[in-house]
């Protein structure tokens, strides 16, 4: 009988063989097939769908739990989630650009309210949102902050009955004096719809900050038009830009929809898909985790 000669390397050869096998079983029970195996169709769709996955989740845990709702709900697709998960992650430049003017407002506690103009200025507010709260979890600060949503809407959207309804809802709110961010996704050519909510706001006393994620102008445009930006602070992430359209008429993603022109308030969408709403919010955490990491993790 032969034996072979028993060696460093040969332990090493070994060792390597077993650390192959090792992953072909991983990758059987992971995929449920054996990757040198010719595919079935089938199996090969499931493949593409977990590798698209492994794209936009981080852990095996939330791709697998992802595997699982797609195969049982017809209504949600793979499509659909990394439609959610681009959408949210195309904001992050804006985001960042606006996060670094006012990291040291947020780490003094200084903004006491979110103001989100609704409906499409809910998924930005949501990301400050998160982005607030999570720095303020890193400075011991128990609190997160208050939110509040107003529709706000184009220029020929504030006639009297609106203008009216807004300062009741205002009014309501008790943020008079408060240091507050108004926020939205986008201020149009005119830029007549977000002035006349920032001179509302104003009236009512309402002592604010601007953030708006992109603009159809550059910022000295609506500085110049509008005094009242002149009298706050008025933040732009990218001047000259298109509109992000997804956040727009996007139902699903937000949740919410304005059932009136001149509404102030929205109202849930019915028969919102779920998965819609799970992921979208789950995204906005992933993308302010990252944010939240790269303004602050260079101060250290």
């Amino acid at each position: 009988m032969r034996f072979e000669k028993f060696t460093p390397k040969t332990e090493e050869k070994n060792e390597k063989k077993i650390q192959k096998e090792e992953k072909k079983e991983k990758e059987t029970l992971k995929f449920g097939f054996d990757e040198n195996e010719p595919l079935l169709e089938e199996n090969k769709k499931e493949k593409n769908i977990i590798e698209n996955l492994e794209k936009i989740l981080k852990t095996e845990k939330q791709v697998n739990n992802a595997l699982l709702i797609l195969q049982n709900n017809k209504r949600f697709k793979i499509s659909d989630l990394i439609y959610l998960h681009n959408t949210i992650f195309n904001l992050k430049k804006p985001v960042l650009e606006i996060i670094n003017e006012i990291k040291n407002e947020i780490d003094k506690n200084y903004y006491e309210v979110i103001i989100g103009d609704d409906a499409s200025g809910r998924i930005p507010t949501l990301i400050f949102r998160e982005i607030i709260n999570e720095r303020r979890k890193k400075l011991n600060i128990k609190e997160g902050i208050t939110t509040k949503f107003i529709a706000g809407g184009k220029g020929s959207f504030w006639d009297e009955t609106k203008i009216t309804k807004a300062k009741e809802l205002i009014q309501k709110m008790k943020i008079k004096n408060k240091k507050s961010l108004l926020i939205t996704e986008y201020i149009s050519q005119t830029g007549v719809g977000f002035a006349t909510l920032a001179s509302i706001l104003e009236k009512e006393k309402v002592d604010f900050d601007c953030i708006i994620l992109a603009s159809y102008h550059k910022k000295k445009f609506y500085l110049k038009k509008f005094p009242v930006f002149r009298r706050h602070r008025f933040l732009i992430g990218r001047e000259q830009n298109k509109p992000f359209s997804t956040l727009y008429g996007d139902y699903e993603m937000t949740g919410v929809r304005k059932e009136f022109y001149n509404d102030v308030l929205t109202k849930r969408t019915k028969n919102n898909n779920k998965y819609y709403i799970y992921y979208s919010r789950f995204f906005i955490k992933e993308l302010a985790q990252e944010v939240v990491n790269n303004v602050w993790e260079e101060k250290k």
